[in-house]
Formats: structure tokens, sequence, C-alpha cells
């Protein structure tokens, strides 16, 4: 059974539902606070796991830009597309 962090959020959820007319999903950011808040984790350290989170993420992130460099795909195509202008000159940038 959820205790008052997880309710809290669910409740929050269910508010936030009515007021919008449709559903809005709870990110995990919030939800993974809701739990370690329930298993007694201190509040201030919640910082923490946020980071270490999102840091996990930009490491995937980076591990798969390594194997296929989509980025840098999509860096050229912008600069070859899009011109780039100041005042009325053209600022011309290279890869």
């Amino acid at each position: 059974m959820p205790g008052a962090h997880i309710g809290a959020l669910r409740a929050l959820a269910a508010a936030i539902d009515e007021v919008r007319g449709r559903h809005l999903t709870i990110n995990a950011t919030g939800a993974v606070a809701a739990v370690l808040l329930e298993i007694g984790v201190p509040a201030r350290l919640m910082w923490g796991f946020a980071l270490l989170s999102r840091t996990a993420g930009l490491i995937a992130h980076i591990g798969e830009e390594q194997e296929v460099a989509t980025a840098r795909h999509i860096w050229a195509a912008a600069e070859t597309a899009v011109p780039y202008a100041s005042g009325n000159a053209p600022i011309r940038r290279t890869p």
C-alpha cells in the first residue's frame, strides 16, 4: 500500500489532470523522489539521485553518438540548409 509521499504525488497528479481536462503522466524524477521519501531517504539527498539518473542517460547518449554520429550529421545538415545572418551580412560557419 502506498505511503504518504506516493499518495500525495497521486493526489497532485489527479488534481492536475482534473484542472487540465486530460491526463498528464507523472515524470520519472517525481516518481523516484516519492519512492525514495517512502523508504526514508532524506529530501536533501534527492538532487544526488536525480543527478545520478541524468548522468546515466548522458553516458548512454554519448555511447550512442560514438556508435552512430547522428548529432554531427544533423549539425552539418542544419549548417547547409539554414542561412545565418547578422544584420545584412550572412555569417558562414564551417564545421
